[in-house]
């Protein structure tokens, strides 16, 4: 039960963080372009 908790507590953050490193790496990556 508890490590469900923490699972689903991992999840409702993952979406948050996902977006934070994709846009991060879009930022990069324009950065790069000349």
């Amino acid at each position: 039960y508890n490590r469900k908790r923490i699972h689903s507590a991992l999840d409702d953050l993952s979406p948050i963080e996902f977006r934070k490193k994709i846009l991060h790496n879009h930022v990069r990556f324009f950065e790069g372009i000349p």
